[in-house]
This record gives structure tokens, sequence and C-alpha cells, in this order.
């Protein structure tokens, strides 16, 4: 059995996502209490806010992200809902498990904005940046954020808890590990070749 990775756990974005949703879905539904309580019919406007976000809560949690584990030569990317998404080692070009690549700030259309995380599409950077870096993120925290990176520019960020024990797995099956900044190796001295001439 494969060691199960837990996701790392929220980050301040990913919290204040989670209780901004659940605030505006309590206000609503204390409207629509209220209402009924009086005798009376709850506005129309409430009824489908409140019928939204209960959908959009429970889409964003059956699609958040519970862990990793890495099994048979590939990363399995495990959601509290059924499905997984599953990355074969050996197409990880580089792996950076110490990025520093700012924050989660903007999801695409089917992406879960923060919700309990961050699960698809998302642009990454920090606020002094002018460009953004557009990946794939299923995790909650990006400080704590593995970034993988594969053919034809596809870019994907995961979040486990113990980011060191994750990456070491990762890389014993088959991920390789981009160079850090400052480790390269020294050019060697050449040699001066016999026979050439001295000044």
């Amino acid at each position: 059995m494969s060691r199960f990775y837990k996701v790392a756990s929220f980050d301040l974005t990913t919290y204040v996502s989670t209780i901004f949703f659940f605030a505006v879905l309590g206000f609503f539904a204390v409207r629509m209490g209220l209402a009924i309580s009086g005798g009376r019919t709850p506005e129309l406007f409430d009824v489908a806010v409140t019928v939204f976000l209960i959908i959009a809560i429970a889409f964003a949690w059956v699609r958040s992200i519970k862990g990793y584990r890495v099994e048979e030569g590939k990363l399995v990317i495990e959601r509290r809902g059924p499905g997984r998404l599953r990355i074969t080692a050996q197409n990880i070009i580089t792996m950076e498990d110490s990025p520093d690549l700012g924050n989660f700030i903007r999801s695409g259309l089917f992406s879960t904005q923060g919700l309990f995380g961050w699960a698809g599409k998302v642009l990454v950077r920090k606020p002094t940046d002018v460009n953004s870096l557009l990946a794939e993120v299923y995790g909650t925290n990006a400080a704590k954020a593995v970034v993988l990176r594969m053919p034809e520019e596809r870019v994907v960020i995961v979040t486990p808890a113990d980011r060191q024990a994750f990456s070491e797995e990762l890389r014993q099956a088959g991920a390789k590990t981009a160079a850090k900044p400052g480790r390269q190796p020294a050019a060697r001295p050449q040699r001066q070749e016999k026979g050439a001439r001295r000044n």
C-alpha cells in the first residue's frame, strides 16, 4: 500500500474564500427563514441565490483535493469526491519543491475559486509581478507548492503537507528535479594543449 500524503492546511486566501461563501449562504438562508417564520413567501432572489450557493459549495467540496499518492510510477491526485487525476512520473520534465511563485489569484471558469482550495486552472503570481503563470493547481496552500513541468508547457502544482517526503518519493519514481540557482557546477579550467606556443 503506497503512502498517502495529506494535502496542506488552508492558507489565508483559501480560508477567506471558504468563509466568504458560507457567510453569504448563511445571510440568505436567514432571510428565507425569517420570511417563512413570519408567514411570508421568501423572495425569489433569496431562494435562487441560496440554491446556487448550496450547489456551488457542494460542487467545490466534491472536487476539492484530499491528498496524493505515488504508486506504480504515477502521481495520483485524490479528490474528496469521485475521480482521480493520474500523472506519469517519467513525463515530469522538472520538479521544483521549494518555488517562490507568489499566490493563487484567479481561477478558470470551472475552477473552485479558492473554496476548499483550488482544483483547476489558476493564475499564479506575486503582487509585484507583471506576468502570471497559468497552471493547473490541485491543492490548498501556495506556500507548500510543488511545481511539476511537463511536455507542451503544461504546469501542474500540488500542495502536500509533507513536501520534502513527497518530493523525494516522486523523484525516486522518475520525476526529474530542476537545478536550483547557484548550484551549477563550476566550469573546469581548460588545460593548455601540448605544443602550444607561450607568449
